[in-house]
């Protein structure tokens, strides 16, 4: 079942006020066991039309705010990002500060031991070796020698008339 859109709704609740208002008779209705006058109804209809009126208003004025929101907080951007990088950068060695600024202090590296060091060193010349990578300099010094080649150039233009 597909539920109506609220505009659809909107206009089916204004034309059967329409209806109601122009064929207004002295006439009670009972509906779900309650007697209505016709003034009865519009004034039912009348409550239902000012709600979504209301909600109208209040989503003209929500997306005004959050346009308005938006600019300032583009405008205030670049200016909020160099206060955070002055305080990360005054504070940056004061632990105790940075969480002041709820600013979570980066945690140093360890040192590491020169047996880790030799470990690391030895895992990277693997490493190269194994996918062939090596430095500019060693690049450079590496010349192809081709023998017993002869190439011959090819032109490439109009064919002579026949």
């Amino acid at each position: 079942m597909v539920t109506p859109s609220r505009d659809s709704v909107v206009a089916e609740l204004r034309a059967l006020r329409a209806g109601l208002e122009k064929n207004r008779s002295a006439d009670s209705v009972n509906i779900g066991g309650r007697t209505y006058s016709v003034s009865d109804l519009i004034a039912r209809i009348d409550v239902s039309l000012k709600a979504d009126a209301d909600l109208v208003m209040a989503r003209a004025a929500l997306t005004g705010a959050l346009t308005h929101q938006r600019a300032i907080q583009a405008g205030e951007a670049v200016f909020l990002a160099a206060v955070w990088a002055l305080v990360k950068l005054k504070y940056s060695g004061l632990h105790d500060k940075l969480v002041d600024f709820g600013l979570e202090p980066k945690q140093r590296q360890a040192a590491r031991t020169n047996e880790q060091r030799l470990v690391m060193s030895a895992k990277n010349r693997a490493t190269r070796t194994k996918r062939g990578t090596m430095s500019k300099s060693r690049k450079a010094t590496i010349h192809g020698d081709v023998t017993g080649v002869v190439i011959t150039p090819v032109k490439r233009g109009r064919e002579p008339p026949k």
